[in-house]
C-alpha cells in the first residue's frame, strides 16, 4: 500500500465518526499517523482492504469530542441509531434493524473478544473512556459474531496494559446545561509495569455527577433526570512466554438515576415536565453490573488459538411512585395512586475458542466454537395502591393493580463457524464463511412453579456469507458480499400461557446484500467510501394486541420487510492544518407483507429509523503563540426524524414521529505542556425535540440542552 494512502487511512479513522474531527500530529513533510488496523474479521485487516461497511472512531476522536455514550457515537456514524430513554439504558438500530421486541438484540455488541449484548433489546452501559478504538460493522455478522447481529455489531476495542513504560492521563471538567444543573466528571487512566516486559496493569476510572434539566412539579422535584456514575475498569496483561499471553478484564458499573429523559416537550418553553404530570410522578433507577473477561493467546507456527471467557451480573433496580388527583365530587380520599419497585438480576457466560491462520500464502482462515448461557429474574415487589389503604407497603408480591408476576428465564446456547478467505490473485481475494446455531430456552412463573406456565423451546439456523474484493488499483479497491444474520426465537409471558394463548415465536432473519468502494484520491488528500445496500427482512418479531381470552400484548413474528439505501463517507485534507469531514446516510425501509391483526400495515416504515442522517465537520490547527499549540474543532451532525406505529394499540393517533435534530458541537483548546485546556459546548444550537418517537401514546426521549463548560486534561 502507498505510504500516502497510509496516512490518509490513519487520517480518516483519526475523524469524529469517520467525518469528523482529525488528531493534530504532525511531523515533517506533512501528516504523520500509523496505518489503522481493525478486527472486523476477527483477524487484523487493514480497513481499505476490508470487504464490509466498518466505520472506526479512535479512542482519542472519542475523547476530544465528548462521546460518552453510544448515543453520542450514533449522530457521528451512518446508519446507526440508538433509542435511550434514560441514561444505561440504550437499543440499537443498524440499517433498519434493532426494533425493540423480541427475544434478544438485533444488533452484537462486544468488548474485545467477548461478546458483551444485552439479553433482552437493551444493552449494557460500557464506558468509552480509554478505548483504542471504536468500529461499527453495518449489516448481518451472523456467521462470525452470531445470534443477535443481525443489524451489526458494534466493538469496543480497549487500550492495553503497556508492559514497557509507564503512562497515565486524566482530565476534570464542569459544564452547565441550559434550563439544567451544573454537571461534573472526573476520569484518568494509569498504566503500570509491574515486571517489565511481562506483567502490566491499567485503570481506568470515571466519576461523573450529571445535573438534570426535567422538572417532575408534582413530585416537587427540579431537574429530576439527574445521575451519578461510577466506573472502573482494571486490566491486567501477563505474557506468560513469547508465544502465550493473558490479559484479564474487571469493570466495576454502578450508577444512580433519577427521572427518564422522556419529558411533556411541548408544555413550556421556559421548563421541561416529565412524562406523567400532572401526575405526582417519582422514579428513580440503580442500573449496575460486574464484568469479569478473561482472554488467552498462544501463537503457533501455523496460527493463534483464542479463548475469551466473560462474565456480565447486572443488578438493576426501579422505584416507581405516582400519585392521581382527589377523585371528585365527591373525593373518598384526597389523592390515590401506588408505589412499585422492581428488581432484575441477569447472569450471562460467554465462552468462544477460535484459531485463526498466520495468514501466509493464500488463504487466511479462521474456525471456532461459541457458548452462551443466560439467567435472568425479574421480581415485582413492594405493589402498594396507598391512599385506599389496600395493600401493606413494601410487603411481599401482590396481584396489584400495574404489577406484574415475578419471572424467570434460562437460555443455552452454542454454535460452531467457519471463514475462509482466498487470494485468486494480487488484485482479486474471494471469501465464505458459515455459522451453525442451537439454542434452548425457557421460562417460568417463579411465584407459582405451575408446570403450566412452564415453556420451553429449541430453535437452531445456519447463517452463510459469500464476499469477494477486487483491487483496481494500489488506491481503489471495490468489493461485494452477501451475507445472513438471524435472531433466535422466544416465549411470552409464562402466566398467559396457562389462558391457551400460543406462546413461542420462531426465528427471524435478514438477507442482505451489499456494493462498496473504498478509495484514496488526489494523491492521498481525499479518502472515501460508498457503500450500497439491500435487506430482505423475514419473519420480523414485533408487538401485537390481543383481546380474547384477556387484553394482552404479545411478541409474534408480523412479517417481512425490505430495507435498502447507501452510507457515504469522506475526508478532505485541504492544507496541512485544516482537515474536512462528510458522512452521511439514506436509508429506506418498509413492511411489505404482514399477517392479519398486525400492528402495521404494508408500507408502515420500520420501527426507530431514522431515514438520513449526516456529518459535516472541520478541524483547524494553529499556534496561539510559538510554544502554545491550539485547536478549533467544529461539527454539525443532522439526525432525520423516526417513526413508531402500532395500529392494534387502541390509541386515537397511532403514529408518532421524532423529532429531526440538528446537533452542533465545539471546542477550542491550548496546550501547555503536558496539559490541555479546553472549552467546549455541545448541542449549542439547542435543540430541544424528541430524540425517539413516543411508544404508546407518549413519551418521547430528549437529548441534553445546550451545555457548555471547560477542560484540564494532563498527560504523562
Amino acid at each position: 500500500m502507498k505510504q500516502s494512502k497510509k496516512k490518509l487511512l490513519a487520517a480518516l479513522v483519526a475523524l469524529y465518526g469517520t467525518g469528523g474531527l482529525i488528531g493534530h500530529a504532525h511531523a515533517e513533510g506533512g501528516l504523520m499517523l500509523e496505518e489503522i488496523v481493525v478486527t472486523a474479521q476477527k483477524r487484523e485487516t487493514s480497513l481499505i482492504e476490508t470487504p464490509m461497511s466498518v466505520n472506526v472512531t479512535t479512542g482519542d476522536a472519542i475523547e476530544q469530542q465528548g462521546i460518552d455514550s453510544a448515543l453520542d457515537l450514533s449522530y457521528t456514524v451512518p446508519s446507526f441509531n440508538v433509542q435511550e430513554a434514560r441514561k444505561g439504558s440504550q437499543v440499537f438500530t443498524i440499517r433498519g434493524i434493532g426494533n425493540g421486541f423480541g427475544s434478544s438484540s438485533l444488533v452484537g455488541v462486544y468488548l474485545d473478544d467477548i461478546d458483551v449484548t444485552g439479553q433482552g433489546p437493551t444493552q449494557v452501559d460500557l464506558s468509552l473512556y480509554d478505548l483504542e478504538r471504536a468500529e461499527v460493522l453495518r449489516g448481518p455478522q451472523g456467521t462470525l459474531y452470531g445470534a443477535g447481529s443481525v443489524g451489526g455489531t458494534v466493538k469496543y476495542v480497549t487500550k492495553k496494559p503497556n508492559l514497557s513504560e509507564m503512562e497515565g492521563k486524566g482530565e476534570v471538567s464542569a459544564f452547565d446545561t441550559a434550563k439544567g444543573d451544573m454537571s461534573y466528571e472526573l476520569r484518568g487512566a494509569v498504566n503500570i509495569p509491574v515486571v517489565e516486559d511481562v506483567f502490566a496493569l491499567r485503570t481506568t476510572v470515571t466519576y461523573s455527577d450529571e445535573g438534570g434539566w426535567i422538572n417532575q412539579p408534582n413530585a416537587g422535584k427540579d431537574d429530576a433526570n439527574d445521575s451519578e456514575l461510577l466506573n472502573v475498569r482494571v486490566s491486567a496483561m501477563w505474557q506468560v512466554s513469547e508465544a502465550f499471553q493473558a490479559l484479564g478484564t474487571v469493570i466495576v458499573h454502578r450508577n444512580d438515576l433519577g427521572a427518564t429523559t422522556n419529558a411533556n416537550l411541548s408544555l413550556s418553553d421556559s421548563e421541561f415536565t416529565a412524562f406523567g404530570d400532572p401526575q405526582g410522578f417519582d422514579t428513580s433507577y440503580e442500573l449496575d453490573y460486574d464484568f469479569y473477561g478473561l482472554t488467552l493467546t498462544y501463537d503457533f507456527d501455523f496460527g493463534t488459538l483464542t479463548s475469551a471467557t466473560g462474565l456480565i451480573e447486572i443488578d438493576n433496580a426501579i422505584s416507581d411512585t405516582r400519585m392521581f388527583p382527589a377523585m371528585s365530587p365527591p373525593a373518598p380520599v384526597a389523592a390515590i395512586g401506588f408505589e412499585r419497585t422492581e428488581y432484575e438480576q441477569a447472569e450471562t457466560f460467554t465462552q468462544e475458542i477460535r484459531l485463526n491462520s498466520t495468514g501466509e500464502g493464500n488463504a487466511d482462515w479462521v474456525v471456532g466454537f461459541f457458548y452462551r448461557k443466560e439467567e435472568s429474574d425479574t421480581n415485582p415487589v413492594g405493589v402498594d395502591v396507598f391512599g385506599l389503604g389496600l395493600f401493606p407497603d413494601n410487603g411481599p408480591y401482590i396481584t396489584a393493580p400495574h404489577s406484574q408476576p415475578p419471572e424467570s428465564s434460562e437460555n443455552e446456547a452454542w454454535a460452531a463457524f467457519a471463514n475462509v478467505d482466498y487470494r485468486v490473485s494480487d488484485r482479486l481475494t474471494i471469501g465464505a464463511g458459515i455459522r451453525y446455531f442451537e439454542d434452548e430456552r425457557q421460562a417460568f412463573d417463579v411465584v407459582t412453579f405451575d408446570p403450566g406456565n412452564h415453556q420451553k423451546g429449541e430453535f437452531d439456523d445456519v447463517s452463510p456469507r459469500l464476499y469477494a474484493s477486487y483491487a483496481v488499483t494500489d488506491d481503489i479497491n471495490l468489493y461485494a458480499s452477501y451475507a445472513q444474520g438471524f435472531r433466535s426465537g422466544g416465549f411470552n409471558s409464562p402466566a398467559l400461557a396457562a389462558m391457551g394463548i400460543p406462546q413461542t415465536y420462531d426465528v427471524e432473519n435478514v438477507d442482505s446484500y451489499e456494493l462498496g468502494a473504498k478509495m484514496s484520491l488526489l494523491d492521498g488528500a481525499l479518502y472515501g467510501e460508498v457503500a450500497l445496500f439491500y435487506s430482505d427482512y423475514q419473519d420480523i418479531q414485533g408487538a401485537q394486541v390481543i383481546f380474547q381470552p384477556v387484553l394482552a400484548r404479545l411478541t409474534k413474528n408480523l412479517g417481512e420487510a425490505e430495507v435498502q439505501g447507501i452510507d457515504i463517507s469522506m475526508m478532505w485534507q485541504a492544507t496541512e492544518s485544516l482537515t474536512l469531514g462528510l458522512n452521511g446516510n439514506y436509508t429506506d425501509h418498509e413492511y411489505t407483507a404482514v399477517p392479519p391483526g398486525a400492528a402495521q400495515v404494508v408500507g408502515d416504515p420500520l420501527d426507530n429509523v431514522a431515514k438520513y442522517s449526516y456529518s459535516l465537520t472541520a478541524d483547524y490547527q494553529f499556534d496561539w503563540t510559538t510554544d502554545y499549540p491550539g485547536y478549533f474543532r467544529l461539527a454539525y451532525n443532522k439526525q432525520g426524524p423516526m417513526y413508531f406505529i402500532n395500529r392494534n394499540s387502541l390509541l386515537i393517533n397511532p403514529e408518532d414521529e421524532s423529532d429531526a435534530l440538528a446537533l452542533v458541537n465545539a471546542g477550542l483548546g491550548m496546550e501547555v505542556g503536558n496539559t490541555v485546556i479546553e472549552i467546549f459546548g455541545q448541542n449549542l444550537a439547542d435543540e430541544d425535540g424528541a430524540i425517539t418517537p413516543g411508544r404508546f401514546g407518549g413519551r418521547p426521549a430528549q437529548y441534553r440542552p445546550r451545555s457548555v463548560g471547560i477542560k484540564v486534561g494532563y498527560n504523562f
